[in-house]
């Protein structure tokens, strides 16, 4: 074969005999770094093959030369062989997972056959396609596949069934549906001027609404038009009691002026400077909005047009200035921390259990202070609650020393009783005389016993007192005894009985009121500090108030006459 020309400009590259012996075993090793770098496992291996054949017919050089530059070609066959064995092996326990994933659709879809949950298709399909997708695949996934598949046909064919039984409950369904519309409809044409039992009327709409609500779907094709056909059952028979209830109609108009003054609320916060209360507000406005109650079909609409055109302006001015939002709902974050502290030293300080209406003053600081960053207002308040929990406890732990010490003093009137009873056996009774009236100013200096026992205390020391003064009376000395010398009359002795039981009187008022007071401030520290129950504080606050100005007055007449009887006595 004549041998071809090399074109003008090319290089007739040399054969293996005639390139440099030392730049042919580089370029191979050059080549092996190459190939190691392949992904493509099957032709690097072939590669490294051919690249091998071609060393051994490479020209003849140094020994050594030639072993160093082999030892890299080595090296780098190395390395793609640990490469490919890397990757094989992390292919397998991809394998072996996906099998796994495999093997958990597997169980479910036997579960669904074994429990005959023929409706079930659209999970049977998501399991149909994820077990499909899963690969790559070790050669045992083919049991898997054959078991698969036996439970899906299983499945399909009990599924024509299942469809069959679907369509034939949804006929039965649209029947009764049908039957509740009638019904409905049976009501509202029965409605006229001179109907007066709306509340009955009432209980059977909405009774129907419930079994309509219990009947199960109808045929999609069908669902659209019988709601419908509800929806406007419903709007007629809102219609007739608009149109003939007058408190129905009273009802809606009051909530159509709740929805406007809501509204207007809505309007006036647009000019709010505070844009961190503004906000709060314009939140706490969406739930009354919620909350106000039906209107008329034909103004539900356009007022709620109204108050979302509102809405969306505020949050144009929210979004423009919520840096300053932010800034001011920070300032009120850290304002009401202070109060947290403050609050937790009270909580620490026995002297402020004391300390009048300090619950009410803290939650009325806390409630006048703006909102704080949304994210931080649940762990602030749990930390303001936790400290008045703390004072609360404290509180209820003083009322509960005072009802002890109420026992105590119900102890110790009784010994009282009983001492005055036992002097009325006295030989010397004008002696005796002296301790009785000692015993009756002690008497009279104990505080106040549990309100149960109160009335019939008092009536036991009276009863006391009456048998010492009878028995008093009756003695040989009793008109001097009891006149202290034998001067006073009985008139006197009867207007001193008079002041003492007007005395018993007005304490046992006192005492009355007072257990009204300790009632209303004991209820107080159980009421929430939300809105409803900061009005509910305040009325009993206001009860409380009125009370205590009563058992002042109360007190303070108990002293007059005190100290007219002293003045009686110091006459005599």
């Amino acid at each position: 074969m004549e041998e071809k020309e090399p074109l003008e400009g090319e290089q007739q590259q040399p054969s293996a005999q005639e390139q440099p012996d030392h730049t042919y075993y580089t370029d191979l090793v050059a080549k092996a770094e190459t190939i190691k770098a392949m992904t493509d496992w099957q032709l690097g291996a072939l590669e490294f093959e051919n690249l091998r054949i071609k060393w051994g017919e490479g020209p003849a050089i140094d020994d050594e030369e030639k072993k160093e530059l082999f030892a890299k070609v080595l090296e780098a066959q190395k390395e793609f062989s640990e490469a490919r064995k890397a990757y094989y092996e992390k292919q397998n326990e991809r394998k072996a997972a996906n099998l796994e994933k495999r093997e958990g659709l597997l169980k479910r879809l036997t579960e669904l056959v074994e429990q005959k949950k023929w409706g079930q298709f659209n999970e049977v399909a998501s399991i149909q396609r994820k077990f499909e997708d899963i690969r790559p695949l070790p050669p045992e996934a083919e049991a898997q596949n054959a078991a698969f598949n036996t439970l899906l046909e299983e499945f399909e064919k009990h599924k024509v069934e299942h469809l069959v039984k679907l369509r034939e409950k949804e006929e039965e369904n649209l029947l009764g549906k049908l039957a509740i519309l009638d019904k409905i409809k049976a009501v509202v044409e029965g409605i006229s001027e001179t109907t007066k039992d709306w509340d009955n009327l009432d209980k059977q709409v909405e009774d129907l609404a419930t079994q309509w609500k219990k009947v199960g779907r109808v045929a999609k094709e069908k669902s659209d038009e019988i709601w419908d056909q509800y929806k406007s059952a419903r709007d007629a028979f809102t219609a007739k009691k608009m149109e003939f209830n007058s408190a129905f109609k009273a009802e809606l108009e009051k909530n159509i002026k709740a929805k406007e003054g809501i509204i207007a609320k809505a309007e006036s916060l647009l000019e709010e400077t505070d844009l961190a209360v503004a906000s709060k507000e314009m939140n706490i406005l969406h739930r009354r909005w919620r909350d106000s109650g039906p209107v008329p079909k034909e103004q539900s609409d356009e007022l709620w047009s109204k108050f979302k055109e509102v809405f969306e302006k505020f949050d144009v001015i929210r979004d423009e200035n919520i840096d300053v939002i932010r800034a001011a709902e920070q300032e009120n974050y850290d304002a009401k921390v202070a109060l947290c502290e403050r609050a937790e030293a009270l909580a620490e300080d026995e002297s402020s259990i004391n300390q009048k209406d300090l619950i009410e003053k803290l939650y009325n600081e806390w409630n006048n202070l703006g909102p704080v960053p949304k994210r931080k207002t649940k762990t602030i308040w749990k930390r303001f609650k936790k400290a008045i929990d703390t004072l609360q406890k404290s509180r209820r732990n003083h009322y509960k020393q005072l009802r002890f010490e109420q026992k105590e003093n119900l102890q110790r009137k009784r010994e009282i009783t009983e001492k005055i009873t036992s002097l009325a056996e006295a030989e010397n009774k004008e002696e005796a005389l002296a301790e009785v009236k000692a015993l009756q100013q002690e008497f009279g200096e104990i505080g106040f016993v549990p309100i149960k026992f109160k009335n019939k205390a008092w009536d036991e020391y009276r009863a006391a007192c009456d048998t010492f003064f009878n028995a008093l009376r009756s003695s040989n000395k009793g008109g001097a005894a009891a006149g202290g010398g034998g001067t006073r009359s009985s008139a006197p002795v009867s207007e001193n009985r008079q002041m003492q039981n007007e005395i018993f009187r007005l304490r046992k008022e006192a005492d009355k009121i007072n257990e009204t007071i300790l009632q209303y401030s004991d209820t107080k520290t159980y009421i929430k500090p939300n809105k409803s129950g900061m009005a509910l504080r305040d009325e009993l606050q206001a009860k409380i108030d009125k009370a205590q100005e009563d058992l002042d007055a109360k007190n303070a007449e108990i002293e007059k006459i005190k100290r007219t009887m002293e003045d009686m006595d110091k006459a005599d």
